[in-house]
């Protein structure tokens, strides 16, 4: 079982939202299956040595945060193809406008719309539903007012690729902790840290909705158009089921090759949560070793060996052998 073979099963699997437990747990076990055949029995989070991350190590926490905080613009960043879901919009069905009439009168507006909209216009769109007896009509009244409407999406489509970027929350770790380059980016040129973990105690984990996921590298982008356009027609209050409740984590998942020097996997913690206020989560779990960058500070690594001490964990240095041929990264149990 390798990243493609993972690639395959998750795109593959789909499940909409309204499906049977058992439904779901047969479409589940697959992926779960392959995420057990394939995990490594070590993975490595690389650390900068600032206050936050020695805290975090400190109180066996690990802080993940949300996409929009990455380095890579195209992360997490949602594909979609507009004018097919104009296309769609042209021939809205009578179902989902019954279906936003109803609930727009029986529940109000969603909140952002809410916040968006004057409460004027509101109030009119009220009306007009309310007057409107025949759908035939308010049919025509939107295809009338389509332009209109489509400002609109396209007004709301970057709400839509935020609130995938911030859905969930992510930790990224390593399956080596021997990258001159992951030592250099993530680890403050050498002078940071990195801890050790044991993954596989995830595979059962009582945390509900954190779960372990390996990074899909792929020149291809995931299409997640028509899950773009359930979250657009949720925004518009119209509550249509989740064509795919797996798609949050393909959205999170897909990289491209460029980026497979890093061998990631992600830490995903899908919890409730104020997506538009709160862009972090905190994620127990004990690392039981820990490596000492190349370059770290006689003042850090002292501050970081009285907790790894007081943790019972091991310590190693990362050294380079000058004898060597090979561009790699050494460590050895701390002196």
């Amino acid at each position: 079982m390798d990243r493609i073979d993972f690639a395959n099963i998750l795109n593959s699997t789909i499940a909409r939202e309204n499906c049977t437990q058992k439904e779901l747990i047969d479409k589940t076990l697959p992926i779960h299956n392959a995420i057990a055949e394939m995990m490594p029995d070590r993975l490595f989070r690389y650390r900068q040595c600032n206050k936050n991350n020695i805290n975090a190590f400190e109180q066996d926490s690990i802080y993940a945060v949300t996409a929009d905080r990455f380095n890579d613009p195209y992360d997490t960043l949602l594909r979609y193809d507009v004018k097919s879901f104009e296309q769609n919009f042209k021939f809205l069905s009578i179902e989902h406008v019954l279906l936003l009439k109803n609930h727009i009168l029986s529940n109000g507006f969603p909140p952002f719309i809410k916040a968006t909209f004057p409460e004027k216009s509101l109030q009119m769109i009220r009306d007009k539903l309310i007057s409107t007896e025949n759908i035939a009509t308010l049919m025509e009244e939107l295809e009338t007012n389509r332009e209109y409407t489509l400002t609109w999406i396209a007004f709301l489509s970057p709400v839509v690729e935020m609130m995938v970027k911030r859905n969930v929350t992510l930790a990224c770790f390593c399956e080596s902790v021997q990258s001159v380059i992951m030592w250099s980016h993530y680890a403050q040129e050498h002078q940071g840290f990195a801890l050790e973990y044991k993954p596989r105690l995830l595979l059962n984990s009582p945390i509900k909705k954190v779960a372990m996921f390996p990074v899909i590298y792929d020149e291809k982008r995931f299409d997640a158009s028509s899950y773009y356009y359930y979250l657009l027609l949720q925004l518009f209050g119209i509550p249509i089921e989740n064509p795919d409740i797996f798609a949050e984590f393909k959205c999170v998942l897909h990289k491209s090759p460029e980026w497979e020097y890093e061998k990631e996997w992600r830490l995903i913690d899908s919890s409730s949560r104020n997506i538009l206020q709160i862009d972090y989560s905190c994620i127990p779990l004990k690392p039981n070793a820990i490596y000492y960058g190349k370059n770290i500070s006689k003042e850090n690594k002292d501050e970081l060996h009285v907790i790894a001490q007081a943790k019972g964990i091991q310590e190693y240095d990362m050294y380079i052998d000058n004898a060597s041929s090979k561009y790699e990264m050494l460590y050895r149990p701390l002196n």
